[in-house]
């Protein structure tokens, strides 16, 4: 019987043997795929195994090559019979090139990618995308990864069990730091600092107004029922309906003041200690300093359709704690920024603010 192997990376370690099948073999039924199993169509190392096998870094899988034959006959049949989509089809086809092109790598090693998204780019595929719609971060990302693995590794990566993701979400129309696994023990570590708050997130963004001094906001949003359908938006909540939201915490600091005609503008500094849902935007809307041009929350700025934004909001940095034994093992600095995109500094000069992005990042406001 011919069989093709596959090595089995770290990132596999305890995984069960047919979680991994399962990606080689998407068009067999979990039955199947065990029988094929206890029959030795499927072997580690050469040997029949348990259909409950866990999976050691350093194992070979071995599959016999019919079986991955008359899956890939399958997927053809199916992939015949699905009609193919016409206008933006071509940007799921995106070649490594155009990847690296516009994917803005921050840093990356074999544990993390940290990525500036741009804005208008969906952090991950939606329904626009899965129908042949623009190209997400996280599509580029995938396809990056899987491109780095060798011959053939969009179907069969050299960790045959791990796939990178987001580790976080950016609303489309907010720039900035993105952050994505590269490796199970990365993606942990990463999932730890968020779910504990152990970790600084800032981001800077302009303002309607003066904001004077730095100001603390905390405040318990809901969902918007009454939002329109298609684009949910959030609310502060009342008073009396503090118990059915969630509390979103947010530092927020003057840096630097415009103007757009009579219309006073800041460019602030925002802290986040929570991650809630459109944190910024409704909180500053709320407290009397929506982000200028956004709509939603009921700005009164009209921004210039020149520089083609809705809002200017950037996820500018992440900064992590200094003794923290695993990040020095990951190998993650202790500070990672993204620098502000031209147009967000073209805007800067057109509202006149005096602001320099290297001095702001030697004198950080704390």
């Amino acid at each position: 019987m011919e069989f093709t192997k596959f090595a089995c990376g770290a990132d596999d370690e305890e995984k069960r043997i047919d979680r991994i099948l399962r990606r080689f073999l998407p068009q067999m039924p979990l039955g199947t795929i065990y029988k094929n199993v206890r029959s030795g169509f499927i072997r580690v190392n050469g040997k029949k195994v348990n259909q409950n096998y866990r999976i050691l870094a350093g194992d070979e899988l071995w599959i016999a090559a019919v079986l991955l034959n008359e899956n890939n006959s399958i997927q053809t049949e199916k992939n015949e019979k699905t009609p193919a989509f016409s206008a933006k089809k071509e940007n799921s086809n995106i070649n490594n090139a155009q990847i690296a092109a516009k994917l803005d790598i921050v840093f990356q090693n074999e544990h993390l990618m940290f990525v500036s998204k741009p804005y208008g780019v969906s952090s991950q595929g939606g329904e626009n995308t899965k129908n042949g719609g623009e190209i997400s971060v996280d599509d580029m990302v995938k396809k990056l990864f899987a491109s780095s693995s060798g011959k053939n590794a969009e179907k069969f990566p050299a960790s045959l069990s791990f796939s990178p993701g987001p580790l976080h979400r950016l609303d489309k129309n907010t720039s900035g730091l993105l952050v994505f696994s590269q490796s199970t023990a990365g993606a942990r570590w990463f999932s730890q600092k968020i779910a504990s708050h152990n970790l600084q997130k800032i981001y800077l963004g302009v303002v309607q107004g003066k904001l004077a001094q730095k100001q603390t906001w905390q405040n318990y949003i809901l969902q918007n029922e009454n939002a329109e359908k298609g684009f949910k938006t959030v609310k502060i909540a009342g008073k009396n309906d503090e118990k059915n939201g969630k509390l979103a915490v947010t530092h927020a600091a003057p840096l630097a003041y415009g103007k757009i005609g009579s219309t006073s503008l800041t460019l602030c500094q925002f802290i986040i200690e929570t991650g809630r849902k459109h944190q910024i935007r409704a909180q500053s809307s709320f407290n009397g300093f929506a982000l200028a041009g956004d709509s939603a929350y009921k700005s009164a700025v009209t921004l210039p359709d020149s520089f083609g934004r809705q809002f200017f909001l950037h996820a500018y940095k992440l900064i992590f704690p200094q003794n923290d034994s695993k990040r020095e093992e990951l190998k993650i600095p202790v500070e990672l920024y993204a620098k502000l995109p031209k147009d967000f500094r073209d805007f800067l000069d057109f509202a006149h603010f005096n602001f320099s992005e290297s001095e702001y990042n030697q004198r950080p406001v704390e």
